[in-house]
């Protein structure tokens, strides 16, 4: 045995740092064999210094991470850079080499000073080397196995070997020892989230401790509240006593009853058994908020009518028109806006609400409803109260350029005729009951709209002057509203030359139904009879301002003769050959649904007075600003063809209460364009596809070129018999 190995065990495994020890070394656990030259590592000596290379090595490593390359493509790469490394970043790798070089100096100096013992003799066996030992050193060597290696200078030394046995505990030790640090890491981490959530929940626990303290707050200060205004009419009230009715004693307010003396004065204000004495707390009624112990609609109205000395109402309508008292009945019958105070301001004088007799004149002004809007009047509670009408079954239109060139609609109900004047009565009648305040006879000065929401408008009245969240304009062509909207500049306006001549009359025989809307386009434009019993219609004349003026200056005979020539004279132009054989085609060719049977009005042997407006059409570009919005005329006037032009402003008022109760349901402000913009896309769309449709119908009859005459015949007579066409017409008819 060589000198390198005396004393070595036989299991003592070669290479392997006790350490540093390496898993995947081959080396490890390996024993080593008797008689090889193997030399056996120190575990305690320091490791060899790094040369420059290898710290060079370690920094271009982190270049090739995660690139997949063999070992012999990283050689390469490595000795390339290495080779062609500037000197200037060598020479750092150098530096780094010197330092470590003399790191292992001062470490190999400890090393052999603190762990080799060094021999005298260049060849001890191991007898010899044991007899040198000093005895109290010789248990620990015993136990301990020793080996023997050379250092640079050929001297021997001597140091402990250790067993695989005990090299295998140690790497044991330190994989619990590495799972026990990921373990700690784990623990933090989890605990750490633990802290986070900790601090999350008391944040929460501080918010929601904050919110109990705000709401115990609130709920004390609304006792205090309820029990001030308790004591408040236990006090004030004691001499307020409600008489005994319906089996019921007499009752006063104590402290004890007073949610049942509240209840008691609502059922008396309701009945109409109220003690007179009850006005004389008018001032104190409006100290008070009453509401809190007057709950629906019978409470507010009880509140406002004896305690409200505000002038701020959350709805002005300006105009007690058709629409404007339309406006206001669907604010005062629709639940979700019956809570608001509505108040119309009208001009005029108060309308009669006693019926009417059935001899009585019959007014000149008249109305084709739609069915969508004798919906509404019957849904409101307003139809119920109307006392005459006529009803439209059939309507005949026809012209005065090209010979049997007509259309005719049929239907169970096209639409129903009633007078201005009745309308607004009945109106007025089913708004008694409703919680609305009426202003007749005030004159309205101006209208301020504020800019933006912040701040409410401004009427001024003669002598008074109100506010209100919302403004709405149902005064006409002339609108004070649309006027003081920022945008009142933005509005189209458009002339027909043309007057209305309107009238009542009389026809020569009295008619099973007259039922039958009659309809001709003239030169001048058309004119048109509304059936209001079975002998007498609504004559609408709309014709040229000079010819107006011509008609309102006749007698009544020479006025009936010119109606009824209007009506059944021959065509104003004989029609060519070529264009009554075109005609002719166009009948046979809809004979599948042949058209309908030509009929004329009967004879008109009697009239009313006459009255005359100009005509003419107008569309606001906006509808709605903040605290202001328009309906009806005030929006949009149209051509009086047939008097349909009514059912709009109906729609307008449909949309608008609708919307209005959408935004009172969540809560938001009624005043606020954002709120009132739904109602302006809606009915701007629907308005204007109308009002374009009345308006081109109109200058398409105006025209008298003979091919553009011609081709509106054959258009007619064809769609007269496509049915689907014609009921879809009725269709869009029907609605507002």
């Amino acid at each position: 045995m060589s000198d390198e190995t005396a004393g070595n065990p036989a299991n003592m495994p070669a290479g392997p740092s006790v350490l540093h020890p390496k898993p995947s070394s081959k080396s490890d656990g390996v024993k080593t064999k008797p008689g090889s030259k193997r030399r056996p590592v120190d575990p305690l000596k320091p490791k060899q210094p790094l040369s420059a290379y290898v710290f060079y090595s370690k920094d271009a490593f982190k270049q090739l991470k995660g690139k997949g390359t063999d070992h012999q493509s990283r050689v390469k790469f490595l000795s390339d850079g290495w080779a062609a490394l500037p000197k200037e970043e060598r020479q750092k790798y150098e530096e780094m080499a010197e330092v470590e070089s003399e790191r292992y100096k001062r470490e190999m100096a400890a090393y052999r000073q603190k762990h080799l013992q060094k021999t005298k003799e260049p060849r001890l066996s191991g007898k010899t080397q044991e007899a040198q030992v000093p005895a109290a050193e010789k248990k620990i060597i015993k136990s301990v196995p020793m080996a023997t290696s050379r250092d640079e200078s050929g001297e021997l030394w001597s140091f402990p070997a250790f067993s695989a046995e005990f090299l295998e505990n140690n790497r044991k030790l330190e994989e619990q020892h590495r799972v026990l640090k990921e373990k700690i890491v784990l623990v933090k981490e989890e605990s750490g989230q633990l802290e986070a959530e900790v601090r999350r929940l008391n944040g929460a626990v501080s918010l929601l401790d904050g919110e109990t303290k705000e709401r115990e707050a609130l709920t004390a200060a609304c006792e205090a509240y309820s029990k001030a205004i308790k004591n408040l009419i236990v006090s004030e009230f004691s001499s307020l006593v409600i008489p005994a009715s319906g089996g019921l004693p007499a009752i006063q307010p104590k402290a004890d009853n007073v949610m049942v003396y509240c209840k008691r004065l609502r059922e008396a204000f309701k009945n109409g058994v109220c003690p007179p004495n009850f006005h004389s707390y008018r001032e104190l009624f409006r100290q008070t908020n009453w509401e809190i112990f007057f709950p629906g609609v019978v409470g507010r109205r009880m509140v406002r009518q004896f305690s409200s000395a505000s002038n701020h109402y959350d709805v002005v309508i300006c105009g007690g028109g058709m629409v404007g008292l339309a406006a206001a009945l669907a604010f005062a019958r629709d639940p979700t806006t019956r809570a608001q105070r509505v108040v119309v301001i009208e001009q005029g004088k108060p309308p009669k609400t006693d019926p009417v007799p059935n001899e009585a004149p019959y007014g000149l002004r008249s109305v084709a409803l739609n069915p969508s809007t004798v919906r509404f009047l019957e849904r409101n509670g307003a139809w119920e109260h109307v006392h005459r009408w006529g009803t439209i079954r059939s309507l005949q239109v026809w012209e005065s350029v090209i010979a049997d060139s007509r259309i005719t609609f049929e239907s169970d109900e096209i639409a129903r005729v009633v007078e201005n004047d009745e309308l607004i009565r009945v109106m007025k009648i089913a708004l008694k009951d409703g919680d609305v305040e009426f202003r007749y006879g005030a004159n309205l000065k101006a209208v301020e709209l504020p800019r933006d929401s912040s701040s409410v408008a401004k009427l001024t009245l003669e002598g008074d002057e109100i506010t209100a969240s919302l403004v709405v304009g149902a005064d006409g062509a002339k609108s004070l509203v649309r006027k003081a909207m920022p945008n009142s500049a933005r509005s189209l306006t458009w002339e027909y030359d043309q007057q209305a001549v309107v009238a009542n009359v009389n026809f020569s025989l009295d008619c099973v139904e007259n039922e039958i809307g009659w309809q001709r386009f003239l030169k001048t434009g058309p004119i048109a009879y509304l059936p209001l019993t079975t002998s007498m219609s609504n004559l609408i004349w709309s014709t040229t301002r000079n010819h107006a003026k011509d008609l309102m200056k006749l007698s009544d005979e020479d006025f009936l003769l010119a109606v009824n020539d209007a009506f059944v004279s021959a065509n104003d132009d004989a029609m060519s050959p070529l264009v009554d054989s075109v005609m002719k085609f166009a009948r046979q060719v809809s004979v599948t649904n042949p058209p309908s049977v030509a009929q004329l009005p009967p004879r008109a042997v009697s009239v009313s007075k006459r009255a005359s407006f100009p005509i003419a059409a107008a569309h606001a570009v906006n509808y709605v600003a903040p605290r202001g919005v328009l309906i009806g005329d005030a929006a949009h006037r149209v051509h009086p063809m047939a008097g349909m032009g009514v059912n709009l402003g109906f729609g307008d008022v449909d949309c608008l209460h609708r919307v209005v109760g959408d935004a009172l349901g969540l809560g938001g402000d009624i005043g606020t364009t954002a709120s009132l913009y739904p109602y302006e896309s809606e009915r701007q769309r629907k308005n204007l596809t109308k009002m374009l449709g009345i308006d081109a119908l109109y200058r398409l009859y105006r025209a008298q070129f003979l091919p553009i005459a011609l081709a509106r015949g054959i258009g007619l007579t064809l769609t007269d018999s496509l049915v689907p066409v014609k009921s879809w017409i009725m269709d869009q008819a029907s609605r507002y």
